[in-house]
């Protein structure tokens, strides 16, 4: 027996995008297609889910609506399979060119010269090559490390190595908001502990959020343990994730932590990601691997929208 077909609201939620962008689509490219009820509703096919979460991804890397909402399953799995062809293609509809052979030492070296063209054209070229979490894993996490190794050893300054974080933080930032204009699950902040002001690791954590459909709410590093709480008491916020640097005192980490989870609701839920976070706390979850983090903010989504009343996702206030 085949599985009923879905209504605008639940594929959306299936799918992470929200209704209003579902039926923008369907109006400008005739897709997703959908089946009129005789009472006037649409209805949609089940394997539009499968279809609309391909086309998330064909977005995320750097393609543009037009070009993809309308491609059958079969089209977009051969898009997204070819690592040299339109699955790589610029917003702007140009192809992507392949980036040349990654060396750590050039990005280090382009920081030493404070070079703003090189490090546009890099960091674009090689996430459109890889991927979001690809990028993150194997690229950016990499050169932070680098950073911080070059500051100690001397061979940077420190204007130097806050020049490199901060180019990569920026463009971190417009990936994931770019992504957060369609992602409907949520909301839920990010930030960091108090006297945490690493803001390159916030804007790691915020790009697994958001890739996972979360919608993100960043309210920038060290953030009062007793004003998140009082925000989650305002706001219908489904969660919290928080970016925990290494460099943190942890007892005092592990002390703020256990505040922040007794005063907040036993339902919401809570989350550490970075090297600093302590490990084995009741009712946090924590990751210090970005690709378990995605895959655990997978099913975040999935509890937030099971969480949610029927006929749309919470909505945020006027923050």
């Amino acid at each position: 027996m085949s599985e009923a077909p879905l209504s605008i609201g639940k594929l959306a939620k299936a799918t992470g995008f929200t209704v209003e962008r579902l039926r923008m689509w369907e109006l400008r490219y005739k897709a997703p297609k959908s089946q009129r009820l005789k009472s006037g509703h649409r209805r949609y096919s089940t394997d539009e889910v499968e279809r609309l979460r391909l086309v998330r991804e064909s977005l995320a890397r750097g393609l543009r609506p037009h070009r993809v909402v309308a491609l059958s399953r079969e089209a977009l799995l051969q898009l997204l399979a070819s690592p040299q062809g339109e699955g790589r293609a610029l917003s702007e509809g140009r192809k992507a060119e392949a980036p040349a052979p990654w060396r750590l030492a050039d990005w280090i070296a382009a920081v030493e010269r404070m070079d703003d063209a090189f490090f546009d054209h890099q960091f674009y070229q090689h996430w459109l090559a890889l991927g979001s979490l690809p990028f993150l894993t194997e690229r950016a996490r990499p050169f932070a490390e680098a950073l911080g190794q070059a500051r100690q050893n001397g061979s940077l300054g420190v204007a130097e190595e806050n020049y490199g974080a901060e180019k990569l933080s920026d463009f971190l930032s417009s990936l994931w908001r770019r992504l957060n204009e369609d992602n409907s699950a949520g909301p839920v902040l990010l930030s960091t502990l108090p006297g945490d002001a690493q803001r390159l690791g916030l804007q790691m954590a915020a790009l697994v959020a958001a890739s996972a459909g979360l919608r993100v709410i960043c309210l920038g590093p060290a953030m009062p343990p007793q004003e998140l709480t009082a925000l989650a008491q305002r706001q219908p916020i489904q969660g919290i994730l928080l970016s925990v640097s290494a460099g943190l005192d942890a007892a005092e980490s592990l002390k703020a932590l256990k505040r922040l989870r007794e005063s907040l609701p036993a339902p919401l839920l809570l989350a550490t990601t970075g090297a600093g976070a302590p490990e084995g706390l009741g009712g946090i979850e924590h990751f210090q691997d970005l690709s378990l983090c995605y895959r655990w903010a997978l099913g975040w989504r999935q509890q937030i929208h099971a969480s949610q009343p029927k006929g749309g996702g919470a909505k945020l206030g006027q923050l």
